[in-house]
């Protein structure tokens, strides 16, 4: 417990004066590492998750069967179950890629808190500037992913 207290101060610390302003973008990076945290769980230890959530859905969080969840009847050769659910909506389609979209959600936060803690804007632009910079993500996981399937 005491490491974590001090890894949870420790960005403070770095910085000469700890401003207020800091704490959004500290805590949407620590909710990053939370969501990371579980995705390495499940993806290399899911019965440890399973042990601390017995009632978890394993079709949703088991990634040994869960990638199943993004194809038409749970089978690869039918296509994707739905739009983009093989691409830019994947992480609606398992707990993987769900916690992958957390990680992603917490870093693009703390890069809107720390871009735009010198302005002051009205709350809900934070949100927009927040949705361009996960839509600049996804474009750029789409080309990559996308532009090395094999045809």
């Amino acid at each position: 417990m005491k490491s974590l207290v001090i890894l949870i101060l420790f960005p403070f610390l770095l910085h000469a004066q700890i401003s207020m302003k800091d704490i959004p973008a500290v805590a949407s990076v620590f909710v990053a590492g939370m969501a990371d945290g579980f995705n390495q769980t499940i993806e290399f230890n899911y019965p440890v998750f399973k042990h601390h959530f017995p009632n978890a859905n394993d079709n949703f969080w088991n990634p040994s069967i869960s990638y199943l969840n993004k194809y038409k009847g749970r089978v690869e050769a039918n296509g994707a179950a739905f739009p983009g659910s093989t691409t830019y909506l994947v992480e609606f389609t398992d707990g993987y890629h769900f916690t992958r979209l957390q990680e992603h959600i917490g870093y693009t936060a703390a890069i809107v808190f720390w871009i735009n803690g010198k302005t002051k804007k009205k709350w809900w632009q934070y949100g927009i500037d927040a949705l361009e910079s996960m839509a600049a993500n996804r474009a750029g996981f789409v080309l990559v992913y996308d532009g090395m399937k094999i045809k």
